[in-house]
């Protein structure tokens, strides 16, 4: 098993670093691991919910258990979270479940994560991680000091057991180690019990949302491929459609992990049951893609996929099509030769499916890392198994009609390297034999690209935009045929991104022992920071995330002064754009 070669810094400025690197930087270790040098005092952060909720680690009167897990490519954290959901321990009077992100995710995401767990656990994320590096207490920094406090090389989750009187009782990793909390939790807390079954196998629930729109979708470009090869229409089977959607569920818990396995470590065939009396079986399985035509795209360029879709002696299919909590769409076909029983399906429904999973692959799971959207998992294996692969992250393809005596590649890597109130600087990487590159600049009004610039370098900044607003930008390599005709490459390469609101204006009034702060709206703006400090040379300290336009300060001491200052922010495509901090002003309390 491999074990952690990258240990995260107490640096909180690192988390820079966290939503750049790809996910194997994350590589660790995940079976549990306790030092046995406990019991020992806790240690005290202040952190923040999903709820704007100040959230610390100490602990008093209650049972508290701490997980510093990763929302987004970790399969051992989804399991841990759905085990301590499903334990009852967080509706406990006397035991208090906390979640902490460690990826730096934003408020938004972290509370998607939290709507498929039980509305007792306490889920929270880190302010501002992308660019404000002065708070004292954030969850990466709590996350390594506790390491260090139980002197644990690392893996994820990190659960963290503490006792009623402040003393940390356990602390271990991996969805194993989280498990061995629930029991000890249980035996603090007065309850008993796990959902481990004699052989090895646990269940777990996995909460999603079933797009059967795309279902219906992608039978239709299924037998749209099929009459270009004159066979005949496939029938979408009720039966297939609930095991594909298993099947889909079943993956979105560790793509990588699963494939054409299922958790349980049977082949996929075993989602047939046996009354149902299929004698050919096959599925293709993806993830990552957004749209029906996205993934059929990728799996009729695929020989495997292809030869399942094309298959003479099918004539049913399932198709499953599942949002996880991670974000990501997670697509299976599965064929077979059993006459169709048509279901009536339409639009998108919450499901919940129980999956069975080895307790060796929660234990085992190489690095728990996960797969990037779209992320091919091996050579397709026809006719019974196959898989997919696709580009991936803001790299968003749109195919043209295009027909060319040359050709050039598409551009790669493009990206937001700088956001600023009024202009956005592009990056990409270089084309072999691109004479130059053009920028275009998508108009949502009119669902066109328009052409803004030509640019020989691999950068190139838009000026002259308005602060605080979405924004859409491609680019396209190009180069001039012996014909002298302009060759573009065949796709555009897109980014969503936003420029940062403009900066606050602001005043502070004092009043008896508080202070009012207000401020205008600001374009563009989902919501504004408050800082105080009692000190000019002192770093700021949030009071409070808002969408509203005002904030009043409390249990401030008559007399004293203190120092106020205001942030903008936008929260746009899973991102968040900040504007500068506003100039401080200060106030003494009367």
């Amino acid at each position: 098993m491999k074990k952690c070669l990258v240990r995260i810094s107490l640096m909180v400025s690192l988390l820079l670093f966290i939503g750049f690197v790809s996910e194997s930087f994350f590589r660790v270790e995940v079976q549990a691991v306790s030092t046995g040098k406990f019991p020992v005092k806790n240690l005290t952060f202040s952190l923040t919910s999903v709820d704007e909720m100040p959230v610390s680690t100490k602990s008093e009167d209650k049972i508290t258990v701490i997980i510093f897990g990763r929302i987004r490519g970790c399969s051992n954290t989804t399991t841990a979270v759905n085990n301590f959901s499903k334990s009852g321990l967080a509706e406990m009077d006397n035991v208090r479940v906390i979640f902490a992100d460690v990826l730096g995710s934003e408020c938004d995401q972290v509370s998607g994560f939290a709507q498929a767990y039980s509305k007792d656990i306490i889920f929270c994320y880190d302010i501002n991680t992308s660019a404000n590096h002065q708070f004292k207490d954030t969850i990466v920094k709590a996350w390594n000091q506790y390491m260090d406090l139980g002197e644990v090389n690392g893996g994820f989750p990190l659960t963290v057991l503490i006792d009623g009187n402040d003393m940390v009782q356990d602390m271990q990793t991996g969805a194993g180690g989280a498990a061995t909390i629930i029991s000890e939790a249980k035996e603090l807390a007065g309850a008993s019990g796990d959902n481990i079954d004699d052989n090895g196998v646990t269940s777990l629930e996995v909460r999603g949302t079933a797009n059967y729109e795309y279902v219906k979708q992608v039978v239709t470009l299924v037998n749209e491929e099929r009459a270009k090869k004159n066979l005949s229409a496939l029938t979408l089977d009720k039966t297939l459609l609930d095991y594909a959607m298993q099947r889909a569920a079943e993956i979105s818990w560790n793509y990588d992990r699963v494939g054409h396995k299922r958790p349980d470590g049977n082949s996929f065939s075993t989602v047939w049951e046996q009354s149902r009396g299929a004698t050919r079986m096959s599925e293709n399985i993806a993830m990552g893609y957004s749209t029906p035509k996205g993934v059929m795209s990728a799996w009729v360029s695929s020989t495997g996929h292809y030869a399942n879709i094309m298959d003479s002696e099918v004539t049913s299919i399932g198709v499953g099509c599942f949002k996880a909590a991670d974000g990501y769409l997670y697509w299976v076909q599965l064929f077979d030769n059993v006459n169709a029983n048509e279901p009536s399906v339409s639009g998108t429904q919450s499901i919940t499916k129980t999956i069975s999973i080895l307790k060796s692959y929660i234990d085992d799971s190489e690095g728990d890392t996960g797969t990037s959207a779209g992320e091919d998992i091996g050579n397709p294996i026809p006719p019974e198994t196959s898989n997919s692969s696709e580009t991936t992250g803001e790299k968003e393809t749109t195919d043209e009609n295009n027909t060319q005596s040359e050709s050039i590649s598409n551009v790669k890597g493009v990206k937001v390297t700088t956001s600023k109130t009024k202009s956005v600087t592009l990056s990409w990487k270089k084309v072999s034999g691109a004479e130059g590159y053009l920028v275009y600049q998508y108009n949502n009004s009119k669902k066109k690209w328009n052409q803004i610039a030509t640019t020989s370098k691999v950068s190139y900044t838009v000026k002259s935009l308005t602060s605080g607003t979405s924004y859409r930008f491609a680019v396209k390599a190009y180069l001039t045929d012996k014909n002298d005709k302009q060759v573009k490459s065949e796709s555009y390469v897109s980014v969503k991104t936003s420029t940062i609101p403009d900066t606050v204006t602001f005043k502070v009034t004092a009043k008896k022992k508080e202070a009012a702060v207000s401020w205008s709206k600001i374009n563009g703006a989902t919501g504004y920071i408050v800082y105080y400090k009692t000190s000019a040379a002192d770093p700021w300290k949030k009071l409070k995330s808002t969408t509203g336009k005002s904030y009043i300060k409390k249990g401030l001491k008559s007399g004293k002064k203190y120092y106020f200052t205001v942030q903008a922010y936008r929260k746009y495509n899973g991102k968040t754009y900040i504007s500068s901090l506003s100039k401080q002003k200060s106030v003494t309390i009367k």
